[in-house]
C-alpha cells in the first residue's frame, strides 16, 4: 500500500480545491457553494493519509529525524506559499480598499505570514489577512509537529483516544456554532476548533494508512471508488440545511469522509487516470493561488467579472487549472527536487 498511486485521492483533492476556489472568488460566480469548507477537512485527512504512506515507516526506523520531517514539510509548501504571498502583497497594493488593519503594516502582516504565522489580532481578526487560505496551512503544520514530535508513543489505541477527544470538541463546538465552519479567525473558539480540525483529520489519515490492509476485504465492500467519489463531491455540494448543519457536518468529517478515503485509496485503474492525477497536480498551487490571482484579476476587469458571472468563473477555472497544473510540474517540483536534495538528501517527494 506504501508504494501505491492514489489516483482517486489526487483526483477528489483537487475537486476540493476548487470547491474552495469558487468560496474565495464569489464574484465570479454569483452564487454560493455553501459546504465548500467541508474540503479543508478533507484536505486534513488526505494529508494524514500521504504522509503516514510517505514518513510513519521512516520516522519509526530512524531514517528520518524529527528536524528532517519538518523540514520536508517546508520544503513541500514553501515555494508556491512564496509566490502566492507575492501574489497577494501585490493584489493588497493595488486594492482601492485595502484592509483596515494592514494600512501602514503591510511589511509586517509579510513577514509574520513568511513563517507561516497569522497577523496579531486586529479588527479584521482574520489570522491570515494576506490570504484567508493560509489558516489551514498553519493548523496543519502544528499537527505534522505534533505527529513528528510523538510518533513514537502514536500508538493505533493513542491515536484512537485522541481522535475520540477530538471528536468531542468537534461536536460541541459544531453544536455552539451551528455547523464546523470556522478556524481562521482570531478568537479563542475559532483557534480551537482550527487546531482541532486539523489534529482530528490527520490523525484519522495516520490511523486509516496504518489499518488500510488489515481491512482491505471489507473495504472491497464499499463498491466503486467512482461511488465514494461522487458522495464526497455531494456532500461538498450540498446547500444550507438550517439545524440539520451540525448533523451533516460532524456526519461527513468523523464517518463519510474517513470511508470514502479507505474506498479511494485503492489502486483502481480508470480512463480517467491522467485528468484525476492532473487534478490532484493543481491541487496545492490552486489552493494557496487562487484567492490572490482572483483579487488581481477583479482589479483588471472589475465589470466585465460581475457583468457576465458565473461564465466568468468558469473561464477563469479554465485558464487557472492549467497554470496550476504547469506551476506544479514545472516550477514547484523541480524548486523542491533542489531544495531537498541541497538540504536533506535523497527524499522522495509527496503531494501531503
Amino acid at each position: 500500500m506504501a508504494n501505491a498511486r492514489y489516483v482517486f485521492l489526487d483526483g477528489i483533492r483537487g475537486v476540493a480545491a476548487l470547491l474552495v476556489l469558487t468560496r474565495h472568488t464569489d464574484a465570479f460566480w454569483n452564487f454560493e457553494i455553501y459546504r465548500g469548507y467541508l474540503a479543508v477537512d478533507l484536505f486534513f485527512v488526505l494529508s494524514g493519509f500521504v504522509i503516514a504512506s510517505a514518513y510513519d515507516r521512516r520516522l519509526r526506523d530512524g531514517q528520518l529525524t524529527k528536524s528532517g520531517f519538518m523540514l520536508v514539510r517546508l520544503i513541500r509548501l514553501y515555494p508556491m506559499y512564496l509566490l502566492s504571498l507575492v501574489l497577494a502583497m501585490l493584489a493588497w497594493s493595488l486594492s482601492a480598499t485595502p484592509t483596515p488593519m494592514l494600512a501602514g503594516s503591510l511589511w509586517v502582516a509579510s513577514a509574520m505570514t513568511a513563517f507561516f504565522l497569522p497577523t496579531p489580532p486586529h479588527r479584521d481578526s482574520i489570522l491570515f489577512p494576506l490570504n484567508g487560505p493560509y489558516w489551514s496551512l498553519f493548523f496543519e503544520l502544528i499537527a505534522n509537529l505534533g505527529y513528528a514530535v510523538c510518533h513514537r508513543v502514536l500508538s493505533n489505541r493513542v491515536l484512537v483516544w485522541i481522535l475520540s477527544f477530538a471528536a468531542l470538541v468537534l461536536a460541541r463546538m459544531a453544536v455552539r456554532m451551528g455547523g464546523l465552519d470556522d478556524g481562521y479567525s482570531f478568537t479563542a473558539e475559532s483557534l480551537l476548533i482550527g487546531l482541532t480540525r486539523a489534529v482530528f483529520g490527520i490523525a484519522m489519515g495516520v490511523l486509516l494508512f496504518r489499518n488500510g490492509a488489515r481491512v482491505s476485504n471489507w473495504v472491497e465492500r464499499l463498491g466503486s471508488p467512482w461511488l465514494a467519489f461522487l458522495v464526497v463531491c455531494g456532500v461538498m455540494l450540498s446547500p444550507d440545511m438550517g439545524r440539520l448543519n451540525v448533523v451533516v457536518d460532524l456526519a461527513a468529517v468523523c464517518l463519510l469522509f474517513p470511508l470514502a478515503v479507505l474506498s479511494m485509496s485503492r489502486d483502481s485503474a480508470t480512463r480517467f487516470d491522467r485528468g484525476l492525477l492532473a487534478l490532484g497536480a493543481a491541487s496545492y498551487p490552486m489552493y494557496v493561488l487562487h484567492a490572490p490571482v482572483g483579487e488581481l484579476v477583479q482589479h483588471l476587469a472589475p465589470t466585465m467579472i460581475t457583468t457576465f458571472a458565473p461564465y466568468s468563473g468558469v473561464v477563469f477555472v479554465a485558464l487557472f487549472v492549467p497554470l496550476a497544473v504547469w506551476l506544479e510540474r514545472r516550477i514547484d517540483v523541480p524548486l523542491r527536487r533542489s531544495l531537498t536534495g541541497r538540504l536533506i538528501g535523497r527524499t522522495p517527494l509527496q503531494r501531503a
